[in-house]
């Protein structure tokens, strides 16, 4: 999230996020976010794995989310990828689109 939170700061109205958190424990397990006036992205955990969804991405129908192969770009599949990094490159994929 902080990283997210330098995005916000550097792209301001264009870039937006929300941490969605479990109702019974209050804790975090994902995170969505919008840049400009894109669908949102979801990173968000199941069962020990990430999984990352776009609504309306590589030519889905409008609404329809497209998850993300954890084995193509940007080869995120569990906590340990979730680096600055590959979230940079999920962003730049995203703005890209």
């Amino acid at each position: 999230m902080p990283f997210l939170t330098e995005l916000k700061h550097h792209l301001g109205d264009q870039f937006s996020f929300a941490a969605q958190i479990e109702l019974n424990d209050h804790r975090p397990v994902g995170v969505s976010f919008t840049i400009g006036n894109g669908a949102p992205t979801s990173i968000t955990t199941a069962f020990g794995n990430i999984i990352v969804t776009r609504v309306g991405d590589s030519g889905t129908a409008k609404g329809t989310p497209y998850v993300y192969a954890p084995d193509v770009e940007p080869h995120i599949s569990n906590s340990g990828d979730l680096t600055r990094d590959k979230i940079a490159k999920l962003v730049e994929m995203v703005i890209d689109d």
